[in-house]
């Protein structure tokens, strides 16, 4: 069941009139990326051991940050549909099986929001600017992993289970993750009905932009 366009556009209208979307480009930038990562993988959910919260996928990524004022309170990684493998294929191998090879899917990952602020607005705003990129470079859909309690939610934005079956990647701490698919073909009517929000959408801004 997909969650109301109505209701999408406030989450959205509320996050431009509040946050700052910026591409990841400085080292003050990454600095924000580790910084609410540990916070978030290492410190809170225990997932991820400390070697691994920047690893080799970000250097083929473009990573947007999300802030409050002059705070980080959120972060989303989006790898190159076009890069191959993707980190999915590269860690997950079996997945090939499961993909239509005759098409790109942008994988997003690492998307977290500060704890203080998780009402929806944050992660929304991050997914939605995914969905941008993937839209600009005509991937056919999007990837992504999620912790079994978060599957409903990203049913409720247009995607499915790509395998009921759970993964386990090297570098989690003991805890399994879903594999879930966005494709903007199955998904026609739904994408359509969201293209005008997520052109809608402020400007993310590069490091030109701010100094």
């Amino acid at each position: 069941m997909t969650i109301e366009i109505s209701a999408l556009r406030k989450l959205l209208r509320i996050a431009d009139s509040k946050l700052e979307i910026r591409v990841v480009c400085s080292a003050s930038d990454w600095n924000d990326v580790r910084a609410l990562r540990n916070q978030v993988y290492y410190h809170e959910l225990g997932r991820i051991a400390l070697e691994h919260i920047i690893d080799e996928f970000d250097a083929k990524a473009v990573l947007y940050n999300a802030y409050l004022g002059n705070r980080i309170v959120g972060t989303i990684r989006c790898m190159d549909p076009f890069a191959s493998p993707l980190e999915i294929v590269e860690t997950h191998p079996d997945i090939v099986d499961l993909i239509d090879p005759n098409k790109r899917y942008l994988e997003i990952g690492r998307l977290m929001a500060a704890k203080d602020i998780r009402n929806g607005v944050v992660s929304v705003r991050l997914f939605f600017q995914a969905l941008k990129l993937a839209t600009k470079v005509s991937a056919d859909g999007v990837l992504l992993t999620c912790s079994p309690h978060l599957i409903r939610l990203y049913d409720k934005v247009g995607f499915r289970l790509l395998s009921p079956i759970p993964i386990n990647r090297k570098y989690l701490l003991g805890a399994e993750d879903y594999i879930m698919i966005f494709d903007f073909e199955e998904q026609k009517d739904f994408y359509t009905s969201l293209r005008p929000l997520i052109w809608a959408m402020e400007e993310e801004k590069s490091i030109e932009q701010r100094v």
